[in-house]
């Protein structure tokens, strides 16, 4: 599925499709060292996003909130 689409699925809000577009970027980003690939990300998501959204928007917020 594209990001949109991901998006799209998504009830929760903005304030986890924010920390799930950070969490894209930086899992792109060869510089950073994240520990997750971008399919990892989109697969959490997909999984999380209705089952478990506190904790998937807590857990990309920690991750995207490391320096």
């Amino acid at each position: 599925p594209s990001i949109c689409d991901v998006l799209k699925a998504d009830s929760y809000g903005t304030k986890l499709q924010s920390q799930f577009c950070a969490a894209l970027l930086n899992a792109s980003d060869s510089t950073c060292n994240y520990g997750y690939a971008v399919t990892d990300i989109v697969k959490l998501y997909q999984d999380n996003c209705t089952t478990n959204p506190t904790g998937l928007y807590n857990m990309f917020k920690t991750l995207n909130s490391r320096g």
